[in-house]
């Protein structure tokens, strides 16, 4: 499945730079990108890259730049000036960079010395692509990038997508898939079932937790008046997953929603303590109903929202310290239990 859009320029990370010097200077070499990897993008699909994606690229001897953390204000090494080399081979695209003599340069050598860079990443126009829908529910669709133009290639601190937003990788795909995932519910990251990602709410409970009362709010919540009065009334699904840890099938049933660990306070899903601890006893003995091969996923999920409870920069409904500090002291216990 082809796509059409707009080519719009793209950073993606691998975690391999190397530090070297010799008689002729300092250098930095290192895979900007692997093949047949696949990586998550922004909680929305699948990437790979595929061997040969860059071939046409190369052929070219194309202008590329080495920056440091793609800032243009650092240029590290250029291929023009012969000072930046670029070769695939079957692992990914390879880069190696002499550094210039100047402090900046200096100073990242030192910096990969010591492993305190470990990852680089490159910036690319994806040329042609193939998308692959997802098949089964929890699943996510696959980006093929087929052929790409590089135009950087960079050390960096952080990854350059994994805090990219859901927005940036919804614009990536095409109107059918995007269609297909439910992606204009607000704040569904799922396609039509399994493991729920988290999101970080503002509002957190730690107070009496009634799971009927707490479903009960979450499915009104999820309810939507339709433009066609006839119609009545529709639950948004995608929306609705969004208080639970884990959908099966796809959805379509108040049953088929698992794990219920929010409340909903003033309009706004809330983290709740003891939802969520609730959750993960039914989880640790097996009264979920997910299915075993789904569970660290889901564990790992209500973990996540227990730490919200954890967290000291913002007091939320907890209060005082002496608050936080009893909830860090259960969270604790929690997690030496289950």
């Amino acid at each position: 499945m082809s796509n059409d859009k707009a080519v719009k320029r793209e950073h993606r990370f691998a975690s391999e730079v190397r530090a070297s010097s010799t008689d002729a200077g300092k250098k930095l070499s290192g895979y900007a990108a692997v093949f047949n990897v696949p990586t998550v993008i922004g909680n929305q699909f699948n990437e790979i890259l595929k061997p040969g994606c860059f071939d046409a690229c190369l052929a070219e001897d194309p202008d590329v730049r080495a920056l440091w953390n793609h800032s243009e204000l650092t240029v590290l090494g250029r291929t023009t000036a012969g000072t930046l080399r670029l070769r695939t081979d079957a692992k990914g695209l390879f880069y190696e960079i002499d550094l210039p003599a100047t402090q900046a340069a200096n100073d990242l050598h030192l910096s990969v010395s010591r492993k305190d860079v470990t990852g680089s990443s490159f910036g690319f126009f994806a040329v042609k692509e193939n998308w692959i829908a997802a098949t089964k529910p929890g699943e996510l669709p696959t980006r093929e990038i087929l052929a790409a133009n590089i135009f950087d290639v960079s050390p960096c601190s952080f990854p350059a997508y994994a805090e990219g937003t859901t927005v940036d990788a919804r614009s990536l795909m095409p109107a059918a898939l995007r269609d297909a995932m439910n992606t204009s519910n607000e704040g569904s990251l799922i396609p039509s079932g399994g493991v729920v990602p988290f999101q970080k709410h503002a509002e957190k409970r730690d107070d009496l937790w009634d799971e009927t009362d707490a479903v009960n709010g979450i499915v009104n919540w999820a309810t939507e008046d339709s433009d066609d009065r006839s119609a009545g009334t529709k639950v948004n699904a995608a929306k609705m997953a969004q208080g639970f840890a884990y959908v099966a099938n796809d959805g379509s049933k108040r049953s088929d929603y698992l794990l219920p660990h929010h409340r909903v306070v003033d309009g706004k899903l809330a983290h709740h303590f003891t939802g969520s601890l609730r959750a993960l006893g039914k989880l640790a003995v097996g009264k979920s109903g997910v299915p075993e091969n789904r569970c660290a996923e889901v564990r790992q999920h209500l973990l996540n929202e227990m730490e919200v409870f954890n967290d000291s920069s913002d007091s939320g409904e907890l209060g005082t310290e002496i608050e936080r500090s009893k909830a860090r002291s259960r969270l604790a216990v929690a997690k030496a239990t289950l």
